[in-house]
């Protein structure tokens, strides 16, 4: 088919719109009734790259006062055939795809069909549990869903976003477990066919041209908004002809819904990838290169850029760590990966069938199947991988390559994981990472082909950092939260020495530098914990319903610690103790054990690198909790070992500052000091909540002070535990609602 850009000219003069992502777009009419006729159609025109087509019934005549693709000439004639001739008259440039077939018992072809989509438009009226099947298909490949309906005088439609939250399982609450089951997005893309499934015995559609047509052109309108980057879409829109009433709510998000609970925990920021070319390694069993040649080498490159390449590599310098280098020395196969993780992905700037959540700048989140996978080191932003300028006193000295790991990275970070998830397992903690596998990228275009490219992939249980996310959130709700409270005696509780010629309160980070007494918010009862609903223009509402419920778990201990004649403190302050409790005990452990989490000396940059910062710790939902944990260790990109450093590298009395220094960096950040760019996000708050914000950063520096002397765990009021996981859910909301 010749192509004419000027069949778009019109479209292209509304102000920002996508004409190049909307050409990349493949749609998926299941259906092709009133609604599904107009959308095809809509598709068509828009300027799809591809649409799928599906439908197993014949034109009747009684479909031809809205079905707007078919004529007189068609009746008892295919449907499909039918719409395949006159979308030939509609069609500008779109690849149209034929499916003739019954779905259920063709569950299989839709899956692989489905894959190719950037959007499912689903239209067949089999019931709810097929809805949810098609709902479960958009959430494992991570594409929206938008599904649609009329009846008399009204027309009904829903659109899904691709991470769910809510989802069609939020909002209809099906009681067959074992079908809905069978249906999860880890085991849907499996299934040969979903004969199993429960149908309804719906009636006769009563319907109309306009209402049909305009249902299925809201349905293609809807979805180009989200195209747009629309985020605050809708869930379920409903518009009565006869009254012209017009009805749209947000539906909410069920947190414990068993096919997208995990939303609230990553970031909802889209994130997008290609395939690439290349291949995926398993590996299994690593050994140091510790001979005498081998650490040679490795010192080299850790003071010198890669000559040894070439002239074109002469500027080129890559991350090192002063310690030995790691080999895989056996590898699984990757035939018992997930088939999606066979080949390597990379970021990508358009928009593709593969989305999932952004995750740091060289890194993203995937769900395949119901679990989330990280990629870290599969592009800069959406830049692939680029070549950046290092500068050195403010000059230019040395070339860098962004966004990938590199093989000595990729490896002994793999190795270091693989080993401090069991040692984290043994010491009861949860694992925030279970390594899967490395993308080795052998890219066609690549300006540096002899510096490797790998990716690492880990399962993962959340994206919630506590510096960039928990924090700010639980920062954030204390003006919703914090009511009818006594400032006065909360500023006694303060030693005179912390307040300074102007009567000002200092803050922890200045106090913890000054040696002043901090205060423990555990130890009094100065705070009614209250949340009501977030008053803020940009609060979307799917999340009220949650919220509340939320609210409504933390009022009977709020009640319990009122009542209570001792001390013990309010949820939040106990919270704060104990984040900070669990820091330190990370800190100490890896000390123990003679791990650095990555504290050492650039020789290029004559900056001094420390990867011990609160944003290196992840808060694990309800669910995936061990033994009352609330965080689990993120990254150790560049931990090593002090056998693998010690004498080779460092001498003992190095080893001894730099962990010292990890030490003091991390009670620094989690005072609220912004280290190493590391640190909280200042939050706008009322001078009375800035106060409040300096007692609660008090009271997780002393958690942490608490593990890092050998203090035992605190022994907190199993009441007031009940409600840290209600509290810290509220603060990723409030956390979401600040991002928008």
């Amino acid at each position: 088919m010749t192509e004419n850009t000027n069949y778009f000219k019109k479209q292209k003069l509304i102000p920002n719109w996508p004409q190049e992502v909307v050409e990349e777009q493949v749609g998926f009419v299941l259906g092709v009734g009133g609604l599904g006729c107009t959308i095809a159609v809509a598709l068509c025109r828009l300027g799809f790259k591809k649409i799928f087509i599906l439908d197993f019934d014949v034109v009747d005549d009684h479909n031809l006062n809205r079905q707007i693709l078919f004529s007189k000439k068609h009746i008892n004639k295919s449907k499909i055939d039918s719409a395949m001739e006159a979308l030939e008259s509609h069609n500008l440039r779109t690849k149209v795809v034929p499916m003739e077939m019954e779905a259920l018992g063709n569950w299989s072809k839709i899956v692989k069909a489905a894959r190719e989509c950037t959007v499912i438009f689903n239209l067949i009226d089999v019931g709810a549990y097929w809805d949810v099947a098609v709902q479960s298909l958009g959430l494992s490949l991570g594409i929206p869903v938008v599904v649609g309906g009329t009846f008399n005088q009204m027309m009904s439609f829903d659109f899904y976003p691709p991470e769910g939250a809510p989802c069609i399982c939020c909002v209809d609450k099906l009681k067959d477990q074992e079908v809905l089951d069978r249906l999860l997005p880890d085991k849907i893309q499996g299934l040969e066919n979903i004969n199993f499934i429960p149908k309804d015995k719906n009636p006769v559609g009563a319907s109309a041209v306009y209402v049909a047509t305009v249902c299925g052109f809201m349905m293609v309108s809807t979805y180009m908004q989200y195209l747009q980057g629309n985020r605050k879409i809708p869930t379920r829109m409903i518009f009565y002809y006869n009254t012209y009433e017009w009805v749209s709510w947000p539906l909410e998000a069920d947190l414990h819904c068993k096919f997208c609970s995990k939303s609230l925990y990553f970031d909802k920021r889209p994130c997008y990838y290609e395939k690439a070319s290349g291949k995926t390694l398993v590996p299994k069993k690593f050994k140091s290169l510790n001979s005498k040649e081998e650490i040679e080498e490795t010192k080299f490159r850790t003071k010198n850029p890669l000559v040894k390449l070439g002239e074109k590599y002469s500027k080129q310098i890559i991350p090192c760590i002063p310690s030995t280098d790691s080999k895989a020395t056996e590898f699984g196969n990757i035939k018992d990966l997930p088939t999606s993780l066979q080949s390597p992905y990379i970021k990508c700037k358009k928009r593709t069938p593969y989305v999932g959540f952004a995750s740091g700048i060289r890194s993203g989140v995937m769900l395949i199947g119901k679990k989330m996978y990280r990629f870290k080191g599969c592009g800069n932003n959406t830049e692939r991988f680029l070549v950046r300028d290092v500068k050195v006193f403010g000059e230019t000295k040395y070339e860098e390559v962004r966004g990938c790991m590199f093989e000595h990275t990729s490896l002994r970070e793999y190795q270091m994981v693989s080993e401090l998830s069991e040692l984290m397992k043994k010491k009861g903690i949860p694992t925030a990472n279970i390594p899967t596998a490395i993308f080795k990228y052998e890219l066609e275009e690549d300006q540096l082909p002899k510096i490797g490219k790998f990716c690492n992939v880990y399962e993962c249980t959340s994206d919630i950092r506590l510096a960039n996310a928990v924090l700010p959130g639980l920062e954030g709700l204390l003006s919703v939260l914090v009511h009818d409270w006594d400032h006065t005696q909360y500023l006694s509780l303060f030693d005179k020495s912390r307040f300074d010629k102007d009567n000002k309160l200092i803050n922890t980070a200045v106090a913890v530098n000054k040696k002043l007494p901090l205060i423990d918010l555990r130890k009094v009862n100065v705070l009614h914990e209250a949340p009501k609903p977030p008053k803020h223009e940009d609060v979307h509402p799917r999340w009220f319903k949650l919220w509340e419920s939320e609210s409504h778990k933390m009022a009977p201990i709020v009640e319990y610690i009122k009542k209570e004649k001792k001390s013990v403190g309010s949820i939040i302050s106990n919270l704060y103790y104990k984040l900070g409790y669990e820091v330190g005990r990370v800190v100490m452990i890896l000390e123990k054990e003679e791990i650095s989490w990555g504290t050492f000396y650039d020789n290029f940059t004559f900056d001094f690198h420390c990867n011990a910062h609160p944003d290196n710790l992840i808060l694990v939902s309800e669910k995936d909790s061990v033994n009352g944990n609330l965080l689990a260790p993120w990254d150790f990109d560049f931990a090593f070992t002090k056998e693998s450093s010690v004498p080779n590298f460092i001498d003992e009395e190095t080893w001894t500052n730099w962990k010292n220094i990890e030490k003091k960096e991390m009670k620094y950040a989690i005072a609220g000091q912004q280290n190493f760019d590391f640190g909280f996000k200042e939050i706008e708050l009322s001078d009375e909540m800035k106060q409040l914000k300096i007692g609660l950063r008090d009271t997780i520096t002393l958690g942490y002070l608490a593990a890092i002397n050998g203090e035992e765990p605190p022994e907190t009021d199993p009441e007031i535990v009940k409600g840290f996981y209600p509290m810290l859910n509220l603060a990723l909301i409030m956390n979401k609602v600040m991002k928008d």
